[in-house]
């Protein structure tokens, strides 16, 4: 059994077990007698308890079909950007012809 300061206050711990010491208590004043007592009553309300491991060979009941994600729209296109216009001569033909 240990006295021990955690992260919310002192507490004490016996094998798997941990008691809060109430607030306003000394922790160096617990009695053995007051120790035992506060792990019983911990124990009691259900703390040193491992969670019980799943069984895998078990066999599950059917699972109902899953649901299928939302179809996703596409996303909207933007539309092309537009080139520059090119100069032109006078009589039409690019300023690079000249025949």
């Amino acid at each position: 059994m240990k006295v021990l300061a955690g992260r919310y206050g002192p507490y004490i711990k016996h094998g798997a077990t941990n008691a809060n010491i109430p607030k306003g208590k000394d922790p160096q004043d617990v009695t053995l007698e007051e120790a035992v007592a506060l792990l019983a009553e911990r124990e009691a309300k259900g703390g040193g308890k491992k969670k019980p491991a799943k069984a895998a060979a078990k066999p599950k009941a059917e699972k109902a079909p899953a649901k299928k994600a939302a179809a996703k729209k596409p996303a909207a296109k933007k539309p092309a950007a537009k080139k520059a216009a090119e100069p032109v001569a006078a009589d039409g033909a690019p300023p690079w012809d000249e025949e």
